[in-house]
């Protein structure tokens, strides 16, 4: 499983997580992505506190991880966990470069947007591959709510400038 396995779980000082956690399906999710996906606080409490390397685990061919799908179901208390366990969650691209900031923000769910935020705040600056930030996003879906978010977290993130340097390779 992406490079985390008994002997490096051994020697990070981790007991190895029961295998059932670790599996993935067809499209590469885990329980914890099903879980997190579906909104299940408690069960995504469970399976984080058993193997809580899973919060930054991509999905197969999207490369989604948990915290993509709490972001694009409005899960607030979900993404709450995940942050808790893994705030750098907030800061992994998915296939698209798009960050949990961008789901939210284009779902236009504001209160995990905030989350998000707070974890991560230079994530409202990022860009995705199709050159877009979660103020964009949200501006092109027409989420006041999330663009509020944004501009009282990152005033600033109104005025980036399209440099390419900032643009991912």
């Amino acid at each position: 499983m992406h490079g985390y396995t008994p002997s490096a779980a051994a020697k990070a000082g981790h007991a190895a997580p029961d295998p059932s956690l670790t599996a993935v399906d067809s499209s590469g999710k885990t329980q914890l992505h099903h879980a997190a996906e579906r909104g299940d606080a408690s069960e995504v409490a469970r399976l984080l506190a058993a193997a809580p390397q899973l919060a930054c685990q991509p999905t197969k061919y999207a490369k989604e991880t948990p915290l993509h799908l709490a972001a694009k179901g409005g899960h607030a208390a979900v993404a709450e966990l995940i942050l808790a366990a893994a705030p750098q969650a907030a800061m992994v691209a998915d296939y698209a470069g798009r960050l949990p900031a961008h789901v939210a923000a284009g779902r236009g769910h504001a209160d995990v947007l905030a989350l998000l935020l707070q974890a991560a705040p230079a994530a409202a600056r990022k860009y995705g591959r199709r050159g877009t930030t979660p103020l964009h996003c949200a501006a092109s879906n027409g989420h006041a709510a999330a663009i509020r978010v944004l501009l009282a977290a990152d005033p600033g993130a109104a005025r980036v400038d399209r440099d390419e340097s900032l643009l991912p390779r």
